[in-house]
């Protein structure tokens, strides 16, 4: 009876209701953009693998502080290398889970924040949900490489509203967050500035490290050379399309940016005219949060300056929107707290401004288990990653780590391979053909023969004349088709082709287009590999 009182004493007191709130708001969040939980396996992405994954399976703990695009990305190195550790198959959870807790930790802070200066729980709860439902694409979702985007709301609402770090625990997230992208670096001004005013209690730790982690990054950033010889766009109409970009949430105009951009701006010369007077502390750090988020856009813009108009919310650059957005869409809960009818009005009109540029997440996979089984027996396999590039290795997860486990391969035999093309075809001496068609294909006679394995994993030598997309299907009950597949690029040349997929039994037959265009494909070695337990 003592705990349960305890329990809802500690209810009642508002510890606990905003973070279930805000998780509730994660998981709300996940399941609308994804439709239910997500394919993890499919969620890595880009600098997930070649640059983070890669680094802390080569480089190991050292890779937590490595500076990447000139900064430091500490919440990122720290979910690579406690994969690196856990094993290649667990990485996708992992970093999955990266951009889960990263999501969860901005809701929070938000939702406390914001719930401490007046604002009910309930348009707390919607206004995180709005963040995540905001204009853009699948880019910014579900991978630990783009939650920094989310992490910077995390620290803008931190420092800049209601008092700044609180305790140990934030005081902590103020040094991890700091070191997470540029932004502390855009911050760092207004941070000063709300202190220089001395209208706000200011706890020296969390400034201190703050700034000390301000200086490590605008160390890297000074030694990296980046943004530098890049020409800005002189033509004053790509800047004015890139502003309408941004004006109109990257969508056609309509009519409910205009009023959302109308009374915002009303709303909050009513909010400044009404609390400056007794709540002029209040006032500053609704000001400073919307410069905040105003030069959160400047900086991508101005990183962009060489092509302004490839920035837009529902394509290229959608990152570059989020942060912005996400403050902009937290303020109106915040600027008219004291009226719920224009709480309700703003998050309808948010509502319907999310649902013209909603888009569910979807992304290729690439059967990573399969691979990351693959990459136990066999040196060297490129595992391939979202988004694909027509280079190569282009976005990859690559264990340089040596090889710790043995499988029987075996050579599948050239002479069970059929070349066939609609086009026609010519056969030169030595397992040598050349293709005259689009759709070049080789078919494979013989069946997958892996006794009770779980993956196959396939090695194929080929010298060929033209670089470009190579492909294998796999046979599933019926015929080939795309959804059973993979497509890679490989260089023209000899190239050691990997591909790895789930083993469906004594039925499973391949298909190898080694070209999408007419070109000439020598056949040199084939050998399958069974994985996960399986023999010969």
């Amino acid at each position: 009876m003592i705990k349960v009182k305890k329990i809802t004493r500690a209810w009642e007191g508002d510890r606990w209701r905003p973070l279930c709130y805000a998780l509730a708001a994660t998981l709300l969040v996940i399941g609308l953009r994804a439709k239910g939980l997500p394919g993890v396996e499919n969620t890595l992405w880009a600098e997930d693998g070649s640059i983070f994954l890669n680094q802390a399976l080569s480089l190991g703990i050292g890779s937590i502080f490595e500076p990447y695009a000139g900064y430091l990305h500490l919440w990122p190195r720290l979910f690579a290398f406690l994969a690196s550790v856990l094993g290649l198959a667990s990485a996708p959870l992992v970093m999955f889970m990266g951009w889960v807790l990263g999501y969860f930790l901005m809701a929070s802070l938000v939702v406390t924040r914001l719930h401490a200066q007046g604002v009910s729980l309930p348009f707390c709860f919607l206004g995180v949900i709005l963040v995540g439902l905001q204009p853009s694409t699948s880019e910014t979702f579900f991978n630990v490489t783009n939650a920094q985007w989310y992490l910077s709301i995390a620290l803008t609402f931190l420092l800049l509203l209601n008092g700044g770090a609180k305790s140990i625990g934030e005081c902590c997230l103020v040094f991890v967050l700091s070191l997470t992208g540029p932004f502390s670096i855009i911050l760092a001004p207004l941070v000063f500035f709300r202190i220089a005013l001395k209208r706000f209690k200011v706890d020296m730790l969390p400034h201190a490290i703050f700034f000390c982690c301000v200086l490590v990054q605008i160390y890297f950033l000074i030694g990296s050379g980046r943004g530098e010889g890049i020409q800005a766009d002189r033509d004053l109409y790509s800047w004015f399309g890139a502003l309408n970009i941004f004006l109109f949430f990257g969508g056609e105009r309509f009519w409910f940016p205009v009023i959302f951009w109308c009374f915002g701006v009303s709303g909050v010369v009513f909010f400044v005219r009404r609390y400056f007077a007794e709540r002029q502390d209040l006032v500053v750090e609704v000001l400073l949060l919307i410069v905040a988020a105003g030069l959160f856009y400047f900086a991508g813009l101005w990183l962009n300056r060489q092509n302004p108009l490839s920035l837009t919310p529902l394509g290229s650059g959608a990152r570059y929107f989020v942060s912005t957005y996400g403050i902009l869409f937290l303020l109106p809960f915040l600027v008219f707290k004291d009226s719920l009818k224009a709480c309700a009005a703003f998050a309808l009109l948010m509502v319907f401004i999310c649902f013209h540029g909603f888009s569910f997440f979807e992304r290729k996979g690439y059967e990573f288990s399969s691979f990351a089984a693959f990459s136990k027996v066999a040196d060297s396999v490129v595992i391939p990653i979202s988004p694909s590039l027509p280079l190569y290795p282009g976005w990859h997860v690559l264990d340089s780590r040596p090889v710790k486990e043995e499988s029987q391969g075996y050579d599948y035999g050239l002479a069970n391979v059929r070349a066939h093309d609609e086009a026609g075809l010519s056969e030169e001496a030595g397992y040598s053909y050349k293709f005259f068609g689009n759709d070049p294909q080789f078919e494979f006679s013989e069946k997958i023969l892996c006794k009770h394995a779980k993956h196959v994993g396939m090695e194929i030598k080929i010298d060929r004349t033209i670089a470009g997309w190579t492909q294998l299907f796999w046979l599933r009950n019926t015929g080939f088709s795309e959804a059973n597949s993979i497509r890679r690029y490989y260089p023209a040349g000899k190239v050691k082709i990997h591909f790895a997929f789930p083993y469906y039994g004594d039925d499973t037959y391949v298909r190898f287009d080694p070209a999408e265009l007419p070109s000439t494909v020598r056949l040199e070695e084939i050998n399958i590999y069974c994985l996960g337990g399986g023999d010969e």
